[in-house]
């Protein structure tokens, strides 16, 4: 997003604040809505100003979650991270808020999973999965199933991850998320390409294409992972001339796609030239595959294509000059990203820990308050009881008296009457 865009979009926003008065007659509404539609962070921090002058969780909360999800996509990972560490802390604050609660932490583990920090986004991940099942909230389940999948694989746990996307599956197929289901099928078929169950494979990406709209953008990608994951099962029997023919297939059909599975196609091709000897032409596929690399998530198998082209342009400074930057930048941002992240999570830890400390103290301040009230509602009624006791026992006395001395009054009238 172009600095000059946003300046435009604020402006927008600023003049119909002015001179609309009903437009502006909510603020905070005005800019959040603006911000969602514009997909700006400037309008978006503006709108948080707002919301934390109104001191209202639920606007806080709202603030900061959009201005995450915006951040994110503007791949300002730390502050992303920060922002939605501050709405999921406002809405526990709120309460019984489990679908906003869960979609912030689906959110959060995707930032660490794009990390390679696969642990950390397990541990949320399965947060997600407790908080969905304590309270039957099985919206993003499956989304939380698949993701634990995806880290599972890359951790090297294939049993964990097969469990993890057969359980997805079931969700999506309960609710005819046919998108999410091809996507699933495809995973599967990967997990089964890894341990060589080459039959399998194919029919999970079978299913992946076939269950998709003809024609569509989807059923075009499905086609191109399903191409390339069975050029892999030629080249992993060393069929290169098979594999050459599904990659070629592939690429034929891309057309004018952008997709990252353009660059395994390409990767794929280039270490088949590799292999047969034609450096030439699997230094061309090389750079053609490291366009379609994939910025926001880090893959080792980028830092391979960037060593290969590094190591063949050693004869020519210049162009190798290139490569061996490519490598640095690719392991510091990789480090820094990390870095952040890890000191996020640590930022978070200590600030939950506090709310928590914060909360309890709430809690027993609450609780001697209410113990008070009882005090003194209790020593209210206890008056009450002893007031009513005192005046009925007033009463029997005085009415006893009475009596009393009616009946004495009586035996004198009686003397009287026989004297």
């Amino acid at each position: 997003m172009t600095f000059q865009a946003d300046k435009y979009r604020i402006l927008i926003t600023f003049l119909l604040l002015i001179y609309f008065p009903t437009f502006g007659s909510d603020p905070f509404k005005t800019l959040y809505d603006s911000a969602r539609s514009t997909k700006s962070v400037k309008i978006a921090n503006m709108a948080l100003t707002k919301a934390l002058e109104s001191n209202q969780d639920s606007l806080m909360a709202k603030s900061y979650y959009l201005l995450a999800y915006l951040q994110n996509s503007d791949s300002t990972y730390f502050e992303s991270l920060s922002n939605y560490f501050s709405a999921l802390d406002y809405y526990r604050q709120m309460g019984d808020q489990p679908i906003q609660e869960i979609n912030i932490i689906n959110n959060i583990s995707i930032i660490y999973t794009n990390a390679t920090l696969y642990g950390k986004a397990i541990s949320f991940l399965e947060d997600g999965l407790t908080i969905a099942n304590n309270t039957h909230q099985h919206t993003s389940t499956g989304h939380l199933h698949y993701n634990l999948g995806f880290n599972y694989r890359n951790k090297g746990n294939e049993q964990q991850a097969e469990d993890h996307y057969e359980s997805a599956l079931k969700y999506f197929q309960s609710q005819e998320n046919i998108l999410e289901m091809s996507r699933t099928y495809t995973e599967l078929g990967l997990i089964n390409l890894d341990n060589n169950n080459f039959a399998e494979a194919k029919r999970f990406y079978t299913l992946s294409v076939d269950i998709l709209e003809d024609g569509s953008h989807d059923k075009k990608i499905a086609i191109l992972k399903k191409s390339n994951s069975l050029g892999f099962m030629y080249m992993q029997e060393a069929k290169w001339d098979y594999a050459k023919q599904e990659f070629y297939s592939a690429l034929q059909q891309a057309g004018t796609i952008k997709h990252h599975v353009l660059f395994d196609i390409y990767d794929n091709l280039a270490i088949i030239y590799k292999a047969e000897g034609l450096l030439d032409s699997a230094t061309i596929v090389q750079e053609r595959s490291v366009e379609y690399a994939d910025k926001q998530h880090f893959d080792p198998d980028y830092l391979a294509a960037y060593g290969f082209l590094y190591d063949h342009y050693q004869t020519d400074p210049s162009r190798s000059r290139i490569y061996h930057d490519a490598i640095s930048n690719f392991a510091l941002n990789l480090a820094e990203r990390q870095q952040q992240l890890e000191k996020g999570y640590k930022k978070y830890q200590v600030e939950a820990a506090n709310f928590l400390r914060e909360d309890t103290e709430r809690e027993k301040e609450l609780a001697k308050e209410r113990l008070r009230h009882y005090l003194v509602d209790g020593g209210l009624v206890l008056f009450l009881f002893l007031a009513i006791y005192i005046a009925y026992r007033i009463y029997r006395k005085e009415a006893k008296r009475i009596k009393q001395t009616n009946i004495m009054l009586k035996k004198l009238k009686r003397a009287n009457l026989r004297v």
